[in-house]
């Protein structure tokens, strides 16, 4: 289970309108870790851009990075946070919400 969290931990390159499979190994990985732990953040920042472009799952996309940016800020971690945010842009984009894209930007 480690295995699979690391390989889940890389940055996976995002390809518009395929499958490659990325959110459902983030989605796996997420289940064998512990919340709260220190992998969980990561996980959920770059789970939304996934889920969203392989499963057109907008609402679990903003479940992930609402928690991803809570767990940032709980933890101070900026870079974690910018992640969160940067990648709940690109969500926002995929849905055609440009101004809640534009929104995050500042934040970032």
């Amino acid at each position: 289970s480690d295995l699979a969290v690391s390989i889940a931990l890389m940055p996976f390159p995002l390809a518009i309108g395929l499958r490659f499979g990325v959110a459902s190994l983030i989605k796996r990985a997420l289940e064998l870790i512990s919340p709260n732990s220190r992998d969980e953040g990561p996980l959920l920042a770059q789970y939304p851009r996934f889920v969203c472009s392989e499963d057109n799952d907008y609402e679990t996309a903003q479940n992930a990075y609402t928690r991803a940016i809570e767990i940032a800020q709980r933890t101070n971690d900026i870079d974690l946070e910018i992640r969160a945010l940067s990648n709940a842009a690109v969500v926002d984009i995929f849905q055609g919400k440009f101004w809640d894209s534009v929104e995050k930007v500042p934040v970032a």
